[in-house]
């Protein structure tokens, strides 16, 4: 994943957790989820991108409505996601059932050995 790809997920993750919050969230959520986006965007692009997600994962387990909102959004694009994968798998498997076989037999174990051969 290139560094633009990563940023743009990590944007995406962000506004969906802001976007799923209830009404009644507390504040102190929404401003620490606002610090962690302006540190995010400040972030310099040779910076190791782990941390960062340790971060958000530490942010979002550590407060409740944090939490919810980013299940609800994975409530929401887990099973399309599941869906697609396994459709891809599904065409996958009948392109190579239907692929001739390229790789010859495999030879048991010894039969193409001279060592396993007697000699006259």
């Amino acid at each position: 994943m290139t560094n633009r790809e990563w940023t743009d997920f990590m944007n995406g993750l962000l506004d969906a957790i802001e976007r799923e919050l209830h009404p009644d969230a507390p504040t102190e959520d929404r401003e620490a989820l606002r610090a962690f986006r302006s540190r995010f965007e400040r972030k310099r692009v040779t910076e190791a991108r782990k941390p960062y997600e340790r971060k958000i994962d530490r942010l979002v387990e550590s407060r409740p409505y944090l939490f919810a909102a980013a299940h609800r959004h994975i409530g929401k694009i887990l099973p399309p996601a599941v869906e697609r994968a396994a459709s891809t798998m599904k065409r996958a498997r009948d392109l190579l059932d239907r692929a001739p076989n390229k790789s010859p037999e495999p030879t048991p174990v010894g039969a193409g050995s001279s060592a396993s051969r007697s000699t006259p």
